[in-house]
């Protein structure tokens, strides 16, 4: 009686309905007529029931797999962002100029994720402003050369109410949102995100991304690209910090220009005059003109301090060469023994009388040397009067050897020696391992510093060994000539 015929079916005498069930939910019915009463016997009943549970079986697989293919459709999405964000965030690592960080940043963003148009604002905190700093495309070089900006305080823009309530702002549809702000130079948006770059309490800017398709922004673009924002404005923050280092860089360059440039008008000033002086000292010394002894004690006075101050005056002058790079090497193929044999000449000269022992070794026959002789003379009279500062009583010995491809020349003392924590300032300008208002050493601190640059513009090396109380070893090592 509850049996209602299908017109389309007049022939119908018997109907077998089975529901299909997932579990407790039936999600459809197999429907079966037939033109004989009675034709659904059990046993055919039976079979209908056990192919039912066969097809609900298949349709649950198959919502399955649909369910399985979305997710992992979703997933390999994700993990391409994923990709694409960290090799943006890669490459952000490699970039210190801001302005090609920016422009990098919104041509890969939009790249990557396929968006309309990506553009990057800047906030100038001095003029309220949120200015444009990159964008893609043509449009984002139009927006740029034209300087367009948004008032921080503006009330009606998303990209200031992001700077202002550093939130990000996701517009799915802009039609339908009163604060979205159309672009003429962007007729085809259609949604927005705005996401602030942030380091700490201090809002940098606003990255600004389109679509020209409503409900564009997936979750987890969102997601992805609130992260790479982040890394993004770190940064740009190490960018600035870069620019600012490398700034007070080149003016410590160009302070330290001045300084040499002044240092060296400043020393031949002092020497001329002081050549005139030291030339009359001497002459008087010589007895050109009758003078008593206690004058001629003073003459004498006059003379070595003039020696002194002309060798310090000499030494700043140098120091101001080689800072500048202007110091000359006239190189030429040089024997080390006449160099020894002067040096040790002025050596005995200075020692006579002192208890101080010198002595010289070097081996014979030592291979020449490509060099400037006036120059390793100065290197060699450098060491060796050096060792004459710091050593009241002992001896002193230069020691001359060929070592491989290089001449290495030794000067070693027994003098008050060096600290170890002393060792690492040995060779700085301006610098005297005893630097108190008691010190015995005179001179400006440059000698060694000198020295070490001029070992160095040879090719060579320079080292020092020493011990607190038992005396310093200087080496130095210079390249044998090449063999022609």
């Amino acid at each position: 009686e509850d049996w209602l015929p299908n017109p389309l079916l007049p022939d119908t005498r018997s109907e077998l309905v089975v529901p299909l069930k997932v579990g407790d939910e039936v999600v459809g019915v197999l429907d079966a007529q037939d033109r004989e009463p009675g034709r659904f016997v059990p046993h055919v009943v039976a079979l209908f029931q056990t192919m039912t549970d066969q097809i609900a079986f298949l349709f649950e697989n198959s919502e399955l797999v649909e369910r399985v293919t979305e997710q992992t459709q979703t997933l390999t999405i994700f993990t391409d962002q994923l990709r694409s964000a960290a090799d943006i965030a890669r490459r952000l690592g490699g970039i210190l100029d801001p302005e090609q960080l920016l422009q990098q940043v919104v041509e890969l963003i939009r790249n990557r994720f396929g968006f309309y148009h990506v553009h990057i604002y800047m906030l100038d905190e001095a003029a309220g402003r949120l200015i444009v700093r990159a964008g893609s495309g043509e449009v984002g070089r139009v927006l740029r050369e034209r300087g367009h900006s948004i008032p921080l305080d503006a009330p009606k823009s998303l990209v200031a109410r992001t700077a202002r309530d550093r939130e990000t702002l996701l517009v799915e549809d802009t039609s339908l949102e009163s604060d979205f702000m159309p672009n003429p130079l962007l007729p085809q948006t259609r949604s927005s995100m705005s996401v602030p770059l942030v380091v700490g309490d201090r809002v940098l800017g606003v990255l600004n991304i389109q679509d020209d398709q409503p409900g564009r922004f997936t979750e987890t673009e969102l997601d992805t690209l609130t992260s790479l924002a982040g890394q993004i404005a770190t940064a740009l923050q190490n960018a600035a910090y870069v620019e600012e280092i490398e700034r007070a860089a080149e003016e410590l360059r160009e302070m330290d220009r001045l300084k040499n440039e002044f240092m060296a008008n400043m020393s031949h000033e002092l020497r001329t005059p002081l050549n005139s002086i030291i030339g009359y000292a001497e002459l008087m010394l010589m007895g050109v003109s009758d003078i008593d002894p206690e004058t001629l004690e003073d003459v004498q006075a006059i003379y070595s301090n003039g020696q002194h101050l002309l060798t310090m005056i000499n030494d700043i002058l140098d120091m101001a060469k080689i800072e500048a790079g202007s110091l000359v090497l006239n190189l030429e193929s040089v024997q080390i023994a006449p160099l020894i044999d002067e040096v040790s000449a002025k050596a005995v000269e200075r020692l006579e009388g002192k208890p101080i022992e010198w002595a010289v070794e070097a081996e014979p026959d030592l291979p020449p040397i490509q060099a400037d002789p006036l120059r390793i003379g100065q290197i060699f009279n450098n060491l060796v009067t050096n060792a004459e500062k710091f050593t009241e009583e002992g001896a002193i010995s230069l020691r001359a050897r060929a070592e491989d491809s290089w001449v290495c020349i030794e000067i070693q003392d027994t003098g008050i020696g060096i600290a170890e924590s002393d060792m690492d300032k040995v060779f700085d300008r301006f610098q005297q391992v005893d630097s108190s208002s008691t010190r015995t050493a005179g001179g400006a601190g440059l000698g060694l510093a000198i020295t070490r640059r001029l070992v160095e513009l040879h090719g060579g090396e320079i080292e020092v060994q020493s011990q607190p109380g038992e005396g310093s070893t200087f080496t130095v090592r210079l390249p044998v000539e090449a063999s022609k």
